[in-house]
């Protein structure tokens, strides 16, 4: 139990000095804390032959980039800012199920080109979803100070991604389900809060992923910016 509940503390040690505004991390140590946890955690993957971790990680960076780009690093009410982090909210379960329920072959191709291919084509598909409209008569105002509220598909993904996650550590007792099932806390957190800026990109995951396979712990940081 020990894997399932170590993150949750680190989380919610995360959450109330946020909250509290005890810390206020200037956003060059975020950007710094994020490239340097997913280097680290993805060389560690790579070491141990984990390509679930691996592309766990390069999820978790995708849907980070995707909304700061799309966003222009402002929280979105509506645009394609908004629109990135709808599809982050509804793809980042979803491929962290599939990840679960795959079984872990190292980075043999067999193994590595299938979710290789699902990142390459999501990809393709948030980018000609998140196209800004050219043919807009007038500039819109996207960005608004107070995060919205997350569409209710995306909470009912993370949710359902949620129970899936817990009940397969329940039953295998396997690290690697508890830090997704805790990176997929992280990230809904950072997203409920817009997915951008100094408090989303602190909840954010690699950062407070716990994760342990093969006998060996790691502790990574970060999604953010």
């Amino acid at each position: 139990m020990k894997s399932l509940l170590t993150p949750a503390l680190w989380i919610l040690a995360v959450a109330i000095l946020l909250q509290t505004g005890v810390i206020r991390p200037s956003a060059a140590l975020i950007t710094f804390a994020f490239y340097a946890a997913l280097i680290a955690g993805m060389l560690i993957a790579w070491r141990f032959h984990s390509s679930r971790i691996f592309f766990a990680l390069l999820v978790l960076f995708l849907a980070e980039r995707a909304i700061s780009y799309f966003s222009a690093g402002h929280i979105a009410a509506s645009g394609p800012g908004s629109t990135a982090l709808a599809a982050a909210g509804l793809l980042l379960p979803l491929d962290f199920v599939l990840l679960s329920v795959a079984q872990e072959k190292g980075f043999t191709f067999s193994s590595v080109a299938p979710p290789a291919l699902m990142l390459f084509v999501e990809s393709v598909m948030v980018a000609v979803l998140c196209r800004p409209d050219p043919l807009a008569s007038a500039p819109r105002a996207w960005h608004h100070s107070v995060p919205p509220h997350l569409p209710f598909a995306t909470l009912i993904a993370f949710a359902a991604a949620a129970i899936i996650l817990l009940i397969r550590f329940l039953l295998f007792r396997k690290p690697v389900e508890s830090g997704l099932l805790w990176a997929l806390a992280a990230t809904a957190l950072a997203l409920r809060f817009g997915g951008v800026g100094r408090i989303p990109s602190a909840y954010s995951p690699p950062r407070h992923s716990y994760w342990r396979f093969d006998g060996r712990d790691f502790l990574s940081a970060g999604l953010s910016r």
